[in-house]
């Protein structure tokens, strides 16, 4: 018995890593390669946006506050509420979009809090689209894996000024708790230095 829940576990893992696969190469590919040097300035030279602002920079910090409701999957009579808290940093970008490190967080479903241990964001900025791979500590510190994916309501402002937010949503059966719950999901991205 103890073997087909080890199996089980590794089956949810494989899953949510094919998921999340599955929704990257979905996005629109984001030109020209990442660079570390995000200077904005109108030079052709190596790692610069040729004559365009790169809208997100590195080291740039964000919080996503989002809530809504979330659905379980093996009985969808049960919807429970939902929240999630994530403070995200900015470790590569070009004028397309930005990768993001998870530094810290928590999904909360009903009266469960699950901690973020470590994850990671894409943020494509010509579609609007966010994906989110996020690991979490479950009870008895289980590994839990979630998955986030969304869209922003409206275009990054540019300038993106600190304190400045965008609406975002998160939609079901796309955003999960893997193995346990759809989540859907309403919120703000803002930008916090």
């Amino acid at each position: 018995m103890r073997s087909e829940s080890v199996l089980g576990k590794k089956v949810l893992a494989l899953g949510a890593i094919i998921v999340l696969i599955a929704a990257v190469a979905s996005l629109p590919i984001i030109p020209p390669a990442f660079s570390d040097n995000n200077d904005s300035n109108h030079s052709h030279g190596k790692g610069k946006a040729r004559g365009h602002q790169v809208p997100i920079k590195k080291g740039w910090t964000f919080e996503i506050t989002a809530s809504g409701k979330a659905t379980n999957i093996t009985g969808t009579s049960q919807i429970l509420d939902a929240t999630v808290t994530l403070k995200l940093e900015v470790t590569k970008s070009s004028k397309g979009g930005a990768l993001l490190k998870v530094q810290e967080g928590t999904l909360k479903i009903d009266k469960n809090t699950y901690p973020v241990e470590k994850g990671r964001a894409l943020l494509s900025v010509r579609s609007g689209r966010i994906v989110i791979h996020l690991v979490l500590t479950g009870p008895e510190g289980t590994k839990l894996h979630a998955i986030l994916i969304g869209k922003l309501t409206q275009p990054i402002p540019s300038p993106f000024d600190v304190g400045k937010t965008v609406e975002l949503w998160f939609t079901k059966p796309q955003s999960k708790l893997a193995g346990q719950f759809f989540l859907e999901l309403e919120g703000t991205l803002k930008r916090l230095s």
